[in-house]
């Protein structure tokens, strides 16, 4: 349990007086409100019920199966090698270094250890493309863990503030609500969505950070001489 976990039910009758406010009294016409409004398309209500939802959990634990599957794509056992000598044996080889290359580097025929050059271009493998993702899944896992800690902290200044006294002083009749409540409505909203913002162009950062490194890794077969020749031979003493 985090700081939002312990925070949000505190703060979710304040949230929905908010939100009944705002949704049938809008706010002041020049409220700075009304630009996170339009940007972000939600009521505070909700933008702190999206990050309550979710906290990471499934994300780590998806980065950790796709490490996983990575390594299975490095220790694939690949034979480059046939028994038979011909057009056909070595079409065989030339798609067996392709395909381990396509791999993981480390497993094409004579690689290495993984370091220097090889894996520079880890991630023009599988492998390397696979735990590109799982570092991404984990850095928005790491995001929503940031973001949770953010909304919590906004909704702590807002439950200590003068305006939520306002917002729980006796309901009006609706056609006869305060203008003071509209007003502290929106501050609140302002504070709470302000937050969701932050987190929100953040996101955008690190989506735009890892373009290219999640892209769809295409197998590329090698290219091979077209002519046929009648000399094939098995090798039967291995």
């Amino acid at each position: 349990m985090d700081a939002l976990d312990r925070v949000e039910p505190v703060a979710r009758d304040l949230l929905a007086r908010v939100d009944a406010t705002l949704v049938r009294h809008g706010a002041p016409p020049d409220h700075p409100i009304w630009t996170d409004l339009r940007r972000l398309g939600t009521v505070p209500g909700d933008a702190v019920a999206f990050f309550h939802r979710t906290d990471g959990t499934d994300l780590r634990s998806a980065a950790a199966r796709l490490r996983n599957q990575a390594e299975q794509y490095t220790v694939a056992a690949i034979p480059p090698d046939v028994h038979w000598h011909s057009t056909a044996g070595e079409s065989y080889s030339a798609h067996a270094s392709a395909l381990a290359a396509h791999l993981s580097s480390e497993a094409a025929p004579g690689a290495g250890s993984g370091t220097g050059a090889g894996a520079g271009a880890d991630e023009s493998t599988m492998a390397g493309r696979l735990r590109a993702t799982a570092d991404y899944a984990e850095a928005v896992a790491d995001w929503f863990c940031r973001s949770r800690d953010g909304m919590a902290m906004a909704l702590a200044d807002v439950l200590a503030s003068a305006e939520a006294l306002t917002m729980r002083s006796p309901a009006h009749p609706e056609s006869t609500v305060a203008a003071g409540v509209v007003t502290a409505a929106a501050d609140i909203g302002a504070h709470v969505l302000s937050a969701a913002a932050m987190a929100r162009a953040a996101g955008h950062d690190l989506l735009y950070d890892s373009q290219g490194r999640l892209d769809l890794l295409v197998y590329r077969a090698p290219a091979l001489s077209q002519r046929y020749r009648f000399d094939t031979t098995i090798d039967l003493s291995r």
